[in-house]
């Protein structure tokens, strides 16, 4: 694909960095097929949670028909429907915890709570030399 006219904003191909989207919810579901339309070209989903009626109105990468399934597997699937297999997609099924081995990128922190967030604040702090960008998109009312 062509970005040239994007290259001065984000050139995919020197961009050489995963990215870690930690929470498939409201922020980082609609950032995961915006990142992958970009070029990026390894995303790794970080989510233990299940796909639930409630969230289809707000979280634009899923569909009524994919209730129940893991939101890992569902964005996954979002995005390789808009973009084939010319991505690398990593689906974690679980929460990151402070010994959680995340590989170097950037870290788009999109989780509910403050108790979480700290955690995966500590875990990039540990890991700082690994991590060029940490992105924390607060979400939720705490």
């Amino acid at each position: 694909m062509d970005y040239s006219d994007q290259s001065n904003i984000f050139n995919a191909k020197t961009w050489g960095w995963a990215v870690h989207l930690i929470g498939a919810g409201g922020i980082t579901n609609m950032l995961g097929p915006l990142l992958a339309k970009m070029g990026v070209r390894e995303i790794h989903i970080w989510d233990d949670d299940v796909l639930e009626m409630r969230n289809c109105p707000t979280e634009v990468a899923y569909s009524y028909q994919m209730v129940g399934r893991s939101k890992v597997a569902a964005m996954a699937d979002a995005i390789t429907y808009l973009m084939g297999d010319g991505v690398e997609i990593c689906q974690h099924q679980e929460r990151v915890t402070e010994e959680t081995k995340l590989a170097p990128g950037v870290v788009v922190c999109g989780v509910d709570s403050m108790a979480s967030r700290k955690v995966i604040w500590q875990n990039v702090k540990a890991r700082w030399t690994d991590v060029p960008l940490f992105i924390d998109g607060r979400s939720a009312g705490e």
